[in-house]
């Protein structure tokens, strides 16, 4: 008999909903089931339908609660926190569990940042110079948007403004002669433009994108509270301080040779002098591998938990809070690593002020170049490096010497003897029998002997009459002769 079959229901939201659907974990359930599931959208999300045997509609209904009821049971310790909602705005505030940053609830962002605060050593003071600053910056860099156009391209939950590439900052102050914690320094970085387009932020997007309260101050706010904190861990004032007393630390170049100077000119009220004076030296966690441990480009890490494995560093806390302040956090273990291991801290990038040239310890290293760099002037990435130019070829070995004559193809060779030509076949018209002269009367013997000349003491015998020449023959084109020498006159001797 066949089993009866049951039918079960679920309402999922949007979004969920949206991961269900297609060639999602839906089919994957059905397969493992064999059940038949429906996505029905409604107001509130989306109805689910299970269709199938009791036992695959159970089994079903218990892999597909556990699919979606994850997020929404996750504690903010497992999920973490939006800090673009912290900020007071996030354009996926429109789902109720938050986006992919994490949760968006600006009181539990408030909380975590008094109890990141409160954790900090009590009186602690600074015995060695320089001060280790590890520094982690939160935000993106989008690109402008077009005239007229409220938002732009881009990654994050902001509206596309150039104020959004540093929307979080945390520093931890470190002293490198006890590899110990001093303090720490946190703030929600609030773009101005959010404030000058707020009218037309609520008429694009939901309310609940935007948090009541957020704990979240303007750049020139957060400056002077950096300004305040500083002086007092190094024990003197402002006007004391020198540049080598700081020393950011960060895994990358770029925070300090471009984020931080960049912010900077966008509120137009920090002077150049404070920025040569914070933003002239810094140290970057890639090369420090490359240079302490001596490693070459290829074998160098270069991302935060590929260092945390070279040093065999265990697994953090698995608690989530920010990304600034998990990134923070691993900076600071790493650097104590670092420093355990006998690193001394020093600077490996400097120049002479924000808008000059930027000079590496190490070449062929970095992250994107200042604006107004040539391109020669800038650090090169990983992914641009090249190798050493092959050597030149070996010249190739010269000739031996020749010690003989060299005969050239232009050279004069003598004429060959006759009797190493070859034989040439005679023309016919010399085979042929010559004719007698028709009337011409042979010389008396007499008169040829008186003509012969007396000029030699012996006598010659008197040559033969040379014939007649044969008639000319036709014109024909002959093959050229070879040049017959002529035969030695016979000469008589005296017996």
């Amino acid at each position: 008999m066949a089993e009866e079959e049951k039918q079960e229901t679920l309402q999922v939201s949007k979004k969920q909903a949206a991961q269900l659907g297609g060639a999602g974990p839906a089919r994957t359930v059905e397969q493992r089931t064999s059940t038949q599931i429906l996505l029905a959208p409604n107001a509130g999300g989306a109805e689910v339908t299970i269709r199938g045997a009791p036992a695959g509609v159970a089994k079903a209904l218990t892999m597909l609660k556990v699919l979606v009821a994850f997020k929404e049971a996750a504690s903010p310790e497992e999920r973490g926190l939006c800090h673009w909602f912290a900020c007071g705005f996030c354009r996926d505030g429109e789902d109720e569990d938050g986006c992919e940053a994490g949760l968006h609830s600006a009181t539990l962002s408030a909380e975590t940042q008094a109890a990141w605060l409160g954790k900090a050593p009590k009186d602690a003071k600074v015995k060695a110079r320089p001060l280790l600053l590890a520094i982690s910056c939160g935000g993106v860099g989008p690109p402008l948007p077009a005239p007229g156009q409220l938002s732009a391209p881009r990654t994050g939950g902001g509206i596309g403004c150039p104020e959004e590439d540093l929307i979080e900052l945390c520093l931890v102050a470190m002293d490198w002669e006890d590899a110990a914690e001093v303090s720490r320094f946190h703030r929600f970085v609030r773009p101005n433009a959010w404030d000058q387009q707020d009218a037309e932020m609520r008429k694009a997007h939901q309310a609940e994108c935007f948090a009541e309260k957020p704990p979240a101050l303007h750049f020139t706010d957060v400056l002077a509270d950096l300004l305040d904190w500083l002086p007092r861990l190094v024990g003197v004032s402002l006007d004391e301080m020198r540049p080598e007393d700081l020393l950011f630390i960060s895994p990358r170049d770029w925070e300090v040779q471009c984020l931080l100077p960049r912010r900077c000119a966008a509120s137009g009220s920090v002077d150049y002098e404070l920025q040569d004076f914070f933003f002239n030296r810094w140290c970057c966690l890639k090369d420090v591998f490359r240079e302490h441990f001596a490693l070459p480009n290829e074998a160098a890490p270069t991302g935060l938990g590929a260092m945390a494995r070279y040093l065999g560093l265990p697994p953090g806390d698995k608690i989530r809070r920010t990304k600034c302040l998990d990134e923070n956090a691993l900076v600071v273990r790493v650097v104590m690593e670092l420093l355990k291991k006998g690193w001394k801290p020093k600077a490996t990038a400097w120049r002479g002020n924000v808008q000059g040239h930027t000079t590496f310890l190490l070449p062929r290293r970095g992250d994107l170049p200042a604006a107004g760099y040539d391109e020669n002037s800038r650090k090169r990435g990983f992914w641009e490096m090249q190798g050493s130019p092959p050597p030149p070829p070996a010249p190739e070995a010269a000739p031996p010497p020749i010690l003989g004559p060299i005969v050239g193809a232009t050279a004069k060779v003598a004429p060959k003897p006759p009797w190493q030509r070859p034989e040439q076949p005679m023309p016919p018209w010399v085979l042929a029998p010559t004719p007698a002269p028709p009337s011409a009367p042979p010389p008396a013997p007499a008169a040829a002997a008186a003509a012969a000349p007396a000029s030699t003491p012996t006598a010659r015998k008197a040559a033969p009459p040379k014939p007649a020449p044969p008639p000319e023959p036709p014109e024909t084109e002959q093959p050229e002769q070879p040049e017959q020498p002529e035969p030695a006159p016979e000469v008589e001797t005296d017996d």
